[in-house]
């Protein structure tokens, strides 16, 4: 540990934060040999509490969920104390049950199960080296579990290589490890008994790494450690620096065996799992024994024990690769082939296969079929991809690579399912391997940004292919109508529609034909023509038997209905369903769509908790465009609350996802918060301007422009003094509020006719009588009391002012409408009303978004367990939020919190 001082005590530090009861996490990173694994032994030998390990092996990459196997392998006892669905999936993922076929992330959901229930009994350390080299699998798992851990005394450190790429752990801290300083190396090489001339060069060469003070005088005869000969030998001084010396040094010690020897180390590094007896049984294969093992263990580059076979480092297996032909790598895959079983041996028969092979391919489906049951994807995807390339049958090689595709997508992996899904060739696939293919690559397309062109896709290649099959017509067509909904205006998007319209097999009358239609309408910018079509398609969906994708998009379009309670309704449902079956993937979506409904029915801290679950689900799921959409959303929020930084920053994050509008919500929701932002500041001009501008961009047919910021457009071009700009946002809005029948929505027309008519007592009254027939859009009813007191008062009728004044303030602060509230307490303080009664603020503002989340929930009865299922925490941090939630709400039992119950 020699010039570790620093790193040791940060480390130190977070045991201690541990040990008094907080989660803490850290991600140490480094190049090869730069002394990782040390730190990790240190901190482990100091820790004084269990230690969980895990080591990732690069031979393991492909065997779902090994690293959990390692890791609570001295746990599987606590499982038990797990809810039942992820305590099925954390079962099945160890083998210890059939697989179920759950989403992956369930198994997170376990993984944080069982490190609370041993953390009940106080610290736990969890230690993970080489992570970078995890499967897949378990790096979710452990990263999805490590982010919910809050209440629990659980530390957890991960060792990875210092690329960030290797191992993406977004959201948790790292600490870069460095190389020595010279004194600290110079202390380190100095137990190696070397000539100071020599020491000098090794030093440099070494740059303070430590694996590499300790390998390369190893490879040097002793004349060279005496100086009598320079280390020439080693070609030091390259690019490579200390990491490509010690492989190369490695090499240079492989190539000095004989070659039995070597054989010994290259069937050790393939083999990946280090049984011994395997290991014995295919050198023996190819005539190597136990003296040749010995000869390997004498030079330092393995290490047999009485049932392993250990390589000294990683980079010895990488050199004991590189050393050998790809003759000799085959016949070691052969020899192990031969002596494994199970998966292993039939990855070792698909590594030593030189052309194509039906009977392994049909042996690796197996394998991805098994995988995908786990919800081990990634694997799946590398199954499937490798049974396509010994595939002799254009028709299966295509299928394989389908399912391959498919697998990374919903993995995570696009760059991965984007290169199989070029590879795989539509004119050698069966109509079923097409149409999953082109949904595949339809879906690549959005997820990029490119909704028009995954649009498109849909139309030209899956449509057709299941014009027979009337259920696949109707999900592929109702994807096809939202995404040409979703992409920037123009020209494209009518000849999308009339594609779909001319697509043969669709039933006249259907739900469908609504959908198409109203949608279109929307996108030529008549949305109020649309409301009757898009309104019978969602009350044809509002059925728990239709499929979830057109339940999905029922709840998107039911946005253009302006009826709210609906829209929360359908949310409320789809994300029932992703919650109880576990679609962890999926629930982002309904989320998205459950926060906006909060929003317009006055339930902002809602919505806050309600997006902060959504963008970390985003974020453990990989769905960066998602993380865009969710953002404008957020802006939004932030803007209602008159917080400008993180509105302008998140509107910005929005707009970066838009792909210059061509994904049109993005943009649209940034627009959104901009304009309250600047609403709420009184920066008229600013909405002007950006809102014209708008009205003819590529978001020019979202609801945003067309209905859910007319109202501000119109009070701009007023306020602006150029009321002629308020006449078609007017015109368009009043003709969506008649068409659908939303009583918040004419008190907001009338409310916009009144201050085009340069304020009319008749207009501001009925518009409030209007509002009052709806609890819908509580803060478009202030608004519309501000704005009739602000009139009133100017006529000096400062009672009647008063009393609409104080009434939306009341509203704007309860729902942490800042910005609006002091606008309504400085007319209101201006009627000479200054000494009416403190509001009574909200309890319910104090509470962070999870604390709120977890208060509703306990509201209604829910115990911990229940609450920790639903939200994916663990009950111990459920029981955490409410006792920190208890004081700030001024309660003392969970049977006061009743009246918290939305």
């Amino acid at each position: 540990m020699h010039g570790r001082g620093s790193e040791r005590g940060l480390l130190a530090g977070l045991l201690g934060r541990v040990r008094a009861g907080r989660a803490e996490a850290l991600v140490l990173r480094g190049e090869a040999g730069i002394g990782k694994t040390a730190l990790l032994d240190d901190l482990a030998a100091a820790a004084g509490v269990p230690v969980l390990r895990a080591t990732g092996a690069e031979a393991e990459t492909g065997l779902p969920y090994a690293g959990l196997h390692q890791l609570l392998h001295p746990a599987r006892d606590r499982l038990d104390g797990v809810p039942d669905g992820p305590r099925e999936a954390l079962r099945a993922a160890l083998g210890l049950a059939a697989p179920a076929g759950a989403d992956r992330f369930l198994v997170g959901l376990g993984v944080l199960g069982v490190l609370t229930e041993l953390s009940a009994e106080g610290p736990v350390l969890c230690l993970v080296d080489d992570a970078q080299w995890l499967d897949r699998e378990s790096a979710d798992a452990l990263l999805f579990a490590v982010r919910r851990l809050h209440a629990e005394p659980v530390g957890t450190v991960f060792a990875a290589r210092d690329d960030g790429g290797v191992f993406p752990a977004p959201g948790l801290p790292d600490l870069v490890l460095g190389g020595l300083a010279r004194d600290a190396a110079e202390a380190l090489l100095g137990e190696a008994g070397l000539d100071i001339s020599v020491r000098d060069r090794l030093l440099d060469e070494a740059r303070g790494n430590p694996l590499a003070l300790i390998e390369l005088p190893r490879a040097l005869s002793p004349e060279q450690r005496s100086g009598a000969l320079p280390p020439l030998s080693m070609t030091f001084g390259d690019a490579e620096g200390a990491h490509g010396a010690v492989l190369r040094g490695f090499r240079q010690r492989i190539g000095a065996l004989p070659t039995p020897a070597r054989t010994c180390l290259l069937v050790a590094a393939l083999d990946g799992t280090g049984d011994r007896d395997t290991v014995f049984a295919a050198a023996a294969a190819l005539g190597a024994g136990i003296a040749d093992f010995a000869l390997a263990e004498r030079a330092g580059l393995l290490h047999v024990g009485t049932a392993r076979v250990e390589l000294r480092h990683p980079l010895v297996r990488v050199a004991a690769q590189t050393v050998a032909d790809i003759a000799e790598r085959t016949a070691a895959h052969s020899a192990l082939a031969a002596a494994g079983e199970g998966d292993g041996r039939v990855w070792h028969l698909a590594s030593a296969a030189t052309g194509p092979d039906q009977a392994i391919a049909a042996e690796l489906d197996g394998i991805a079929g098994r995988a995908d049951a786990l919800g081990a994807l990634s694997l799946a995807s590398t199954a499937a991809e490798r049974a396509a390339d010994l595939s002799a049958e254009p028709e299966s090689r295509t299928r394989r690579l389908t399912y391959a595709a498919a697998a990374a997508l919903e993995a995570g992996r696009l760059d991965r399912a984007e290169r199989l899904a070029r590879r795989a060739s539509l004119g050698d696939a069966d109509a079923a391997a097409a149409r999953r293919l082109a949904g595949v690559r339809a879906l690549l397309e959005y997820e990029r940004g490119l909704p028009r062109t995954a649009a498109a896709i849909l139309v030209d290649e899956a449509a057709p292919l299941a014009a027979a099959q009337p259920a696949h017509l109707a999900s592929v067509l109702a994807r096809a109508a939202v995404y040409t909904w979703h992409c920037g205006h123009g020209p494209h998007q009518n000849q999308l529609f009339d594609r779909i319209e001319r697509l043969p097999g669709r039933p006249p009358g259907s739900p469908l034909t609504g959908l198409v239609g109203g949608l279109r309408l929307t996108s030529a910018g008549d949305v109020a023509a649309a409301v009757p079509a898009l309104a019978g398609y969602v009350s044809a969906m509002d059925d728990p038997g239709v499929p979830f994708p057109q339940r999905l998009s029922a709840a998107h379009v039911s946005l253009a209905t302006g009826d709210h309670d609906r829209t929360h309704a359908l949310a409320c449902d789809l994300v029932a369903v992703c919650r109880a079956e576990g679609r962890i993937t999926l629930l982002p979506q309904p989320l998205g769509l459950l926060a906006v409904a909060q929003m317009f029915l006055g339930e902002h801290r809602d919505a806050f908790a309600t997006l902060h679950e959504a963008q970390l689900l985003a974020e453990d799921t990989g769905q960066r465009h998602r993380r865009g959409h969710l953002a404008g959303l957020l802006s939004w929020l932030h803007a209602l609350s008159g917080d400008e930084e993180p509105t302008r920053a998140l509107a910005g994050e929005a707009i970066a996802s838009s792909a210059d509008g061509e994904r049109a919500a993005n943009l649209a929701w940034a627009v959104q918060g901009l304009t309250a932002l600047d609403m709420g500041r009184g920066d008229h001009e600013a909405v002007l301007e950006r809102l014209d501008r708008e009205s003819a961009g590529p978001a020019r047919h979202s609801l945003t422009v067309q209905i859910y910021t007319a109202a501000d457009h119109v009070e701009a071009a007023v306020r602006c003094g150029r009321s002629e700009a308020a006449a078609k946002p007017l015109a368009g809005f009043t003709a969506w509020a008649d068409a659908s029948g939303q009583p918040w929505a004419r008190g907001v027309a009338l409310r916009a006719a009144a201050l085009v008519a340069g304020g009319d007592e008749e207009l501001f009254t009925r518009a409030l009588a209007e509002h009052a027939r709806s609890a819908q859009q509580p803060l478009e009813h202030a608004r519309t009391r501000l704005l009739f007191g602000e009139w009133l008062r100017r006529r000096q009728r400062r009672a009647d002012a008063a009393a609409e004044l104080s009434a939306a303030l009341e509203v704007f602060e309860r729902v942490g409408a800042r910005a609006w509230a002091a606008r309504a307490e400085g007319e209101l303080k201006a009627t000479g009303v200054h000494a009416r009664g403190p509001v009574r603020s909200d309890p319910l503002s104090a509470l962070t978004p999870q604390e709120l989340q977890v208060v509703r929930l306990a509201a209604t009865g829910a115990s911990n367990r229940d609450i920790a299922a639903r939200l994916f925490l663990s009950p111990r941090t459920v029981g955490y939020h409410l006792y920190k939630a208890f004081p700030k709400l001024g309660v003392s039992s969970r049977a006061e919190l009743a009246r918290f119950a939305t």
